[in-house]
């Protein structure tokens, strides 16, 4: 009976090995799809990619971003400010502004008992070591009772939040759980003077989530114009 061991895990390991190739067949294909249909380009970690796979396009505005997915064996990562999972996906675009900073992050319910301003005392010398100007930041209460149920918003200029935090634009961020494959995660924006960027606590691995995602990261750059 000892032979049957090593056998039965040679099985597990070819199962294991062929639904890999599959799961990549089928991310190329759809990533190559959702490129074509929208004029992006792909790439995938065979390709050079930094990550799982990457897509690259032009806002209307003619700002270029990235929308990189990795995942906990990637072998590049970024300073992940939102998330400390290493399986994420992340949208970027360099900008160009003076307006401040803004950082909309997911309420955790195990704070509930406690105001904004009391979480941003807990947080500030996480952001200061991080680099972040965190003595600038203040608390933004919208008057949107879903957004304060479901986000906490910082901000170095209460100016730049009410510019993004408009019920057009962030009907999409609060849409997110409907398409969503995790209905667990919503989407963290960081917008700096030089970046904005959306951050998802999984890997992306759906055309119309990462249309969404895209569609997000153009509206706030468009915001900003």
């Amino acid at each position: 009976m000892g032979y049957l061991v090593p056998i039965i895990m040679l099985l597990g390991l070819g199962m294991m090995a062929y639904f890999m190739m599959k799961g990549n067949k089928q991310q190329t294909t759809w990533l190559k799809e959702v490129s074509k249909s929208h004029g992006w380009l792909s790439k995938t970690k065979s390709d050079g990619a930094p990550g799982v796979y990457q897509l690259s396009g032009t806002s209307k505005q003619g700002k270029k971003w990235e929308l990189n997915a990795f995942s906990r064996s990637s072998a590049e990562d970024r300073n992940v400010i939102l998330h400390h999972s290493r399986e994420y996906t992340e949208w970027t675009c360099p900008i160009t502004h003076s307006i401040g900073e803004l950082l909309v992050m997911p309420r955790d319910p195990s704070w509930k008992s406690f105001s904004d301003d009391q979480i941003l005392g807990f947080i500030k010398p996480v952001w200061k070591a991080m680099g972040l100007p965190a003595d600038q930041f203040h608390a933004f209460l919208s008057t949107n009772q879903e957004i304060e149920n479901k986000y906490m918003i910082y901000t170095t200029n209460q100016d730049l939040a009410m510019l993004i935090i408009q019920e057009e634009l962030f009907k999409h961020v609060l849409n997110w759980q409907e398409i969503s494959s995790d209905k667990k995660t919503l989407v963290n924006i960081r917008i700096s003077s030089k970046e904005t960027s959306l951050q998802l606590g999984y890997l992306i691995n759906k055309p119309e989530e990462v249309e969404k995602l895209v569609t997000i990261g153009e509206k706030i750059i468009e915001s900003l114009q």
